[in-house]
């Protein structure tokens, strides 16, 4: 079985998932692939750099994650481009690992960009793990790595959080403390347990 774990910036959904990964279940990362791809060296940081120059690299070769994501934010075309390009490669990689895990009872795919991708199709349930908004920005801005307008900008191009929920099978409301959250998630593994 498949679960899709997802939600919007700074809702906790890597909590979420790295709890889950704390009692021994396997966890596909979305994030951690397109990490993968976007490698020093790599194939794809290649075109990465042939599209949009090497000011998209930092003196080591690495990608300027910074740079880039304001990049991306600002233009809408950029966006759309970086997401044609590695959405697919993205889903592919994805699937490739949850062939290697199909021996797991459960594999969760953690994915910001869940149904925005498209790649709810690969999962059999969907868990979004949500907070309210003003939280969600307190949150984001607390961590000390976005400003409020890069913050606004990803909020933007992320489903609102009405859509999110109402496609989704489960919810964590994670808006309460790290043990609640635990709590929450102990409660879902119950429930899909018995299903």
């Amino acid at each position: 079985m498949i679960i899709g774990i997802t939600g919007g910036i700074a809702s906790g959904k890597s909590s979420c998932s790295k709890y889950f990964s704390s009692l021994g279940y396997v966890v596909v990362d979305a994030d951690l692939i397109s990490r993968e791809i976007v490698a020093a060296g790599g194939d794809f940081l290649r075109i990465l750099v042939a599209e949009f120059g090497r000011e998209v690299l930092l003196s080591d070769g690495n990608l300027d994650r910074a740079y880039f994501r304001e990049l991306i934010f600002s233009d809408a075309a950029v966006m759309g481009k970086v997401n044609y390009l590695m959405h697919p490669l993205i889903a592919e990689i994805a699937q490739e690992r949850f062939v290697n895990y199909s021996q797991s009872d459960i594999v969760f795919y953690d994915a910001a960009l869940l149904f925005e991708a498209g790649h709810d199709k690969f999962c059999d349930f969907v868990l979004t793990v949500d907070i309210p908004e003003n939280l969600q920005i307190e949150r984001a801005l607390n961590r000390g790595n976005i400003t409020r307008e890069i913050l606004q900008k990803i909020m933007a191009v992320q489903m609102p959080r009405f859509l999110r929920l109402m496609r989704s099978n489960f919810c964590i409301d994670n808006s309460g403390s790290y043990e609640n959250m635990e709590y929450q998630c102990d409660l879902f593994l119950k429930k899909i347990k018995n299903l």
